[in-house]
């Protein structure tokens, strides 16, 4: 098992073998647990307290392989306000409710789970639920790591 104890700078040899680990956003969180990469490679993660990973970190790489985070696919609400206006509410009543969420282009991204769903229909937001990569507004803004 590889034991990963920090985020690996990238390299710019291209000719190495890449294999990835695909984590949602609630595992990206996780700075200590066992994974299996889709190689089948099993890593340990033993990154310092409070590291939140996002996809394209690079968790370990050799001279000739690389293993590199990727978002896996999750079901989140896709809500495409009409408006400034409607955006702005919608966002506030998502933080109100203690929510992240994230953007993609025209759209609202949020975590699907129930609780929010019966919420978004008392306050009447239209939306869908998709299956996509969720990265939050923080994490996708400013890409840091504490090391």
């Amino acid at each position: 098992m590889i034991v990963v104890e920090r985020i690996v700078e990238p390299s710019s040899d291209e000719s190495m073998e890449r294999d990835v680990v695909r984590l949602t956003w609630e595992e990206r969180q996780k700075s200590r647990q066992r994974l299996r990469t889709v190689g089948g490679v099993e890593i340990g993660l033993a990154l310092p307290t409070g590291t939140v990973l996002t996809p394209g970190d690079r968790l370990y790489q050799t001279k000739f392989v690389e293993i590199v985070v990727e978002g896996a696919r999750e079901s989140v609400f896709v809500l495409r306000p009409q408006s400034l206006e409607d955006g702005v509410r919608m966002a506030h009543q998502i933080g109100n409710l203690h929510r992240t969420l994230g953007m993609e282009g025209d759209a609202i991204l949020v975590p699907h789970e129930p609780t929010m769903e019966r919420q978004f229909e008392r306050l009447g937001f239209e939306y869908v639920v998709e299956n996509r990569v969720f990265t939050p507004i923080s994490r996708a803004a400013a890409h840091v790591h504490p090391h």
